[in-house]
């Protein structure tokens, strides 16, 4: 269950916050799932910056870096043991973190409209609780560059990304919209994902392991999409 989401707005610069409750906590206590996030905004004609942190509450973001069960990606960074969740008796605890920064600007000339931005984000998985022999933390950073162009009805978006180290990955993404009314777009997006010679990075419901098997260390993954947007 979802708290109500607060927002306060003074002279362009807002603040929204976010907390769930611990609807999933087993009788035992020993999982305990809940999330807290908060993201400020400023905008200031065509300029706008935000900042965020949030922190997920037993997500057990390590289990699946560090595992080698059920087509995981091994042991990793040192590790002489797979992080596993919780038991029934037994506490092993997570806490995921991730805060990150990013501004935009909007270019308007004579050739439509332009917005470009640029992202970083550092995600700070870590599980306290673990016994000797997996990892207790990690530390990853990711940066993004999205780019959309905008002419009439139609819009040109794109953008890249990439996450460090030799278990990160990096991809590209292309895409082609149209504005059939002010709240309804059909959109055509292409997204290529390059994996570091040990990343496993893949499409989160296309690219999952029970769709399309384990992603293989340092594979390549791409998709296609053809949609519709709706906003109300």
């Amino acid at each position: 269950m979802r708290s109500p989401t607060s927002r306060r707005a003074w002279a362009g610069v807002s603040f929204k916050a976010m907390f769930t409750a611990d609807t999933f906590r087993n009788a035992s206590g020993t999982r305990d799932p809940y999330l807290a996030s908060g993201v400020q905004n400023a905008d200031e004609g065509p300029a706008a910056i935000a900042v965020s942190d949030e922190m997920h509450h037993d997500s057990f973001g390590l289990v699946g870096i560090n595992r080698t069960s059920a087509g995981g990606p091994g042991l990793n960074f040192g590790a002489t043991a797979s992080n596993t969740t919780d038991t029934a008796t037994t506490a092993i605890h997570s806490q995921d973190s991730a805060g990150w920064v990013a501004a935009g600007y909007d270019l308007g000339w004579w050739a439509g409209q332009t917005t470009v931005a640029a992202m970083f984000e550092q995600r700070r998985p870590e599980q306290a609780d673990a016994p000797i022999g997996p990892l207790t933390n990690d530390r990853r950073p990711a940066w993004q560059v999205p780019l959309k162009h905008r002419v009439g009805e139609q819009e040109l978006p794109g953008g890249a990304t990439c996450e460090a180290s030799g278990y990160g990955a990096s991809d590209i993404a292309l895409g082609y919209g149209y504005c059939l009314a002010a709240t309804a777009e059909v959109y055509l997006h292409f997204v290529h994902i390059n994996n570091s010679s040990n990343g496993q990075y893949t499409f989160s419901i296309g690219g999952s392991s029970a769709v399309a098997g384990a992603t293989p260390p340092g594979a390549g993954r791409q998709a296609i999409g053809l949609g519709t947007r709706y906003t109300f």
